[in-house]
C-alpha cells in the first residue's frame, strides 16, 4: 500500500499509472481507490506466479514491474515454488515484455541457508539476475510502520503482559527501516532518469536505518512507545542509509578458518586416542595380569571382551546426549570418567577379580565414546569436500592407539609393574581433559550455528581459539530436530549390513590383538614384555598410513563424482534448475549409491566409497 502510494503521488516525469496484480487484488484495490486518483489506479489484473501464461497478459504494456513475491510461512515445497520458481517466472515474463524490474528480497538471503525461506530467497536473486541483468534487488530490513504486524504485535501484547520476550538473551541487533523510506527508494528508482538507472541497473541495494540497537533495546521501545493505534512510529528511528553492491558471496559453511580447523581437528584426534589406547595397552600384560590375580588367561580375556561391548554401547549413548547437550561437555564428562576409572583401576585389590571387571567396563563407557563425538564436531565445522582429509587426520589419533599402546604397555609392565599402565592412562587422560578445557570450543550446530553464536559459559573454552566472531548469525543454526533414539537405526537394511560387515573386521582384529600376547610368551619364551609390545607396531603402522592415505583419497573421490553429477543434473534440468541449484542439491544430497554403479567408477579405477 505504501509504494503504490508514494509512486502515485510522484511529482517526477510524466504521471504514472499503477496496476495492481496478484492472486486477489481487489481487496486492496478497493482500499486504495479512496486515496489514489482513479486516472493513476487502473483497474487490477489477477494472476498466479506460479503460473506463467497469467503473467505476460498482466504486465502488457508496463515500464517498470515491482516483484513483491514471497511467502513467510509454508512448506518446503511452497517456499521453492513461490519463492524461487515463482520469482523466475515473474523475471522472464518482464524480460518478454520489455520492462524494468524491482525484485524484493530480503535480508540474510542466502543460498545455501538450511532455512528454506532464506535459501528460496537468495536461490531467486541469482536467477533474477541472469534473467534480467540490469534488474535492481531490494533487500529490506525489518520494516515497520502503523500497520506493521511485528513491532505493533509486540506493542499490543505489552499493554496486558508485564514483560516481553526476547530471543537469543536480546543481543541481536536490528536495523528496522521506516516502511515510507522504503516506498521513497522505489519512487527513486522507478524515475525515468538515466544517473538512477546507471547507479542500480544489476545492483543489490541493502536497505536499513541508520541506526541499529539490540533486540532488547526494541522490545522496550515497542513497550514504552506506543499508542492506540499500536507503535508511535514518530519515535523509530529515522530514515534509511542505502547501500548498493554486487552480488554477495554465500555465507561459508563454519567461521572457523581452515587452520582452526585443523586445530580443532587435532585436539579431538587427541582425545580420540584414548579409545583404542585403553584397550591396547593392556595386551602385552595380560599374562601378568593373570598371575597377579590367580585367574585363568580366559577369564582376564574375558575383562577384554567386556570392554569392546562397552566400548560398541556407550556411544550409542554419549552420542545422542552431545547431539542435545554439546560436544564440549560429553568430551569433557568422558575424558573425567576415565581419568577416575583408571585411579580406581591402579589400587585394585587382586583379591577382587569382580571389581576389575566392573571397572573395565566403566573405563570403556568413559573412554570409547570419544571416537564418536570427534567424528561429530568434524561434522559440524566441516563440508562434504573436505571432510575425508579431517578425518584422516582424525583417524591418526585412534589408530596410533593400537601401535603404540601395546609398546607402552609392555614396557610400562615389565619395568614398572601392571599397575602402572592405569597410571599412565590416568595421567595422559587427564592432561587431554585440561587440553580440551582450555582450547576445546563448541561446535555443535544446533547450538552455535556456524560458530558465530555465542554459546553458554560451559559450552566455551577457557582459551579462545577464536578471538572475535562477529555478528551472530542465527539462521546459520538448524531447524530440524535430531533423533534421540539411535537404535532406530537398527531398522534399516543398508545399517544392518554396513554394521555385520564392520564388526566382522573388528572381530578378526581383536582376535588377533587380543591373543598375541598369550601365544608369543607360549611360542617365544625369550621375548620380554616390552618386545612383545613391539610385535604390535606393524598392524597399528599399517592402521596410521593407510588411514591418511584414504582421507586424501576420499576427498578427491568426492570432487571427481560431486563434479561429474553436478553436471549431469544441471544439463538434464536446464530449463528448471540453474547450475547453482544443481550444486546445491549435489552437496546436500548425495548420490553416494550411485558410486559403485556409475561409468566412472567402472572406467577410471575402484570405488572407495
Amino acid at each position: 500500500k505504501s509504494i503504490t502510494r508514494t509512486v502515485a503521488a510522484s511529482a517526477f516525469g510524466d504521471l504514472p499509472q499503477i496496476q495492481l496484480s496478484s492472486r486477489h487484488p481487489d481487496k486492496l484495490h478497493n482500499i486504495l481507490k479512496n486515496s489514489i486518483p482513479e486516472d493513476r489506479l487502473l483497474p487490477p489484473v489477477p494472476l498466479d506466479v506460479t503460473k506463467p501464461s497469467t503473467l505476460s497478459p498482466a504486465f502488457s504494456g508496463a515500464d517498470v514491474v515491482i516483484s513483491l513475491v514471497g511467502v513467510l510461512t509454508g512448506t518446503p515445497k511452497s517456499f521453492e515454488e513461490i519463492q524461487f520458481k515463482g520469482a523466475e517466472n515473474v523475471a522472464r515474463a518482464t524480460k518478454d515484455v520489455g520492462a524494468k524490474l524491482i525484485h524484493f528480497s530480503a535480508i540474510g538471503a542466502n543460498s545455501q541457508s538450511h532455512i528454506m525461506y532464506a535459501k528460496t530467497k537468495g536461490l531467486a536473486e541469482t536467477s533474477v539476475l541472469r534473467i534480467c541483468p540490469d534488474a535492481t534487488i531490494i533487500r529490506p530490513s525489518l520494516v515497520f510502520g502503523p500497520e506493521d504486524d511485528f513491532f505493533n504485535r509486540f506493542s499490543r501484547l505489552s499493554k496486558f503482559l508485564p514483560f516481553l520476550p526476547v530471543f537469543g538473551g536480546g543481543t541481536s541487533r536490528f536495523q528496522p527501516v521506516y516502511v515510507d523510506d522504503l516506498a521513497r527508494i522505489v519512487e527513486i528508482i522507478v524515475r525515468n532518469d538515466p544517473d538512477v538507472r546507471k547507479l542500480v541497473a544489476g545492483k543489490i541495494i541493502e536497505a536499513g536505518g541508520p541506526e541499529a540497537p539490540l533486540h532488547k533495546l526494541t522490545m522496550a521501545h515497542s513497550a514504552d512507545s506506543k499508542t492506540d493505534a499500536g507503535v508511535d512510529t514518530h519515535e523509530m528511528p529515522a530514515p534509511p542509509t542505502v547501500t548498493t553492491a554486487k552480488v554477495e558471496p554465500d555465507r561459508p559453511f563454519s567461521i572457523f578458518t581452515s587452520r582452526e580447523k585443523w586445530f580443532i581437528v587435532s585436539v579431538v584426534a587427541f582425545a580420540g586416542l584414548f579409545s583404542p589406547l585403553t584397550s591396547n595397552i593392556y595386551f602385552p600384560a595380560i599374562p601378568t595380569i593373570s598371575r597377579a590375580f590367580n585367574k585363568s588367561t580366559e577369564l582376564i580375556n574375558l575383562t577384554v571382551t567386556m570392554y569392546i561391548v562397552m566400548q560398541g554401547l556407550a556411544p550409542m549413548v554419549w552420542g545422542p546426549v552431545s547431539d542435545i547437550r554439546g560436544r564440549r561437555p560429553i568430551f569433557l564428562a568422558c575424558l573425567f570418567i576415565l581419568s577416575l576409572t583408571c585411579v580406581g583401576l591402579a589400587l585394585v585389590p587382586v583379591s577382587a577379580y569382580w571389581l576389575l571387571m566392573l571397572l573395565r567396563c566403566i573405563q570403556a563407557a568413559g573412554s570409547a565414546s570419544t571416537i564418536a563425538l570427534g567424528a561429530g564436531v568434524i561434522g559440524d565445522i566441516s563440508t562434504p569436500k573436505e571432510r575425508g582429509g579431517f578425518f584422516g587426520m582424525f583417524t591418526i589419533g585412534p589408530m596410533i592407539g593400537p601401535a603404540i599402546g601395546p609398546v607402552l604397555g609392555g614396557a610400562l609392565s615389565q619395568h614398572l609393574g601392571w599397575r602402572s599402565i592405569f597410571w599412565f592412562i590416568c595421567i595422559a587422560s587427564s592432561a587431554c581433559l585440561v587440553v580440551l578445557v582450555l582450547f576445546l570450543p563448541e561446535t555443535l550446530r544446533s547450538l552455535v550455528g556456524d560458530g558465530s553464536v555465542r554459546p553458554s559459559f560451559i559450552h566455551r573454552p577457557i582459551i579462545p581459539v577464536i578471538k572475535s566472531r562477529g555478528e551472530s548469525c542465527y539462521e546459520s543454526i538448524p531447524k530440524a530436530k535430531t533423533p534421540r533414539n539411535p537404535f532406530l537405526l537398527l531398522v534399516n537394511v543398508d545399517i544392518i549390513i554396513l554394521l555385520t560387515l564392520t564388526a566382522i573386521v573388528c572381530a578378526v582384529y581383536y582376535g588377533f590383538t587380543a591373543t598375541v600376547s598369550t601365544l608369543y610368551v607360549t611360542a617365544y619364551p625369550f621375548l620380554s614384555q616390552t618386545e612383545i609390545g613391539l610385535c604390535f607396531l606393524a598392524i597399528g603402522g599399517g592402521m596410521v598410513i593407510g588411514s591418511t592415505c584414504n582421507g586424501k583419497l576420499l576427498d578427491w573421490e568426492y570432487r571427481r563424482f560431486a563434479k561429474k553429477a553436478t553436471k549431469a543434473k544441471s544439463a538434464s534440468e536446464k530449463t528448471q534448475l540453474n547450475e547453482v541449484l544443481a550444486k546445491q542439491t549435489i552437496a546436500e544430497n548425495f548420490p553416494i549409491e550411485q558410486i559403485s554403479s556409475s561409468p566412472g567408477s567402472a572406467s577410471d579405477g575402484p570405488s572407495y566409497f
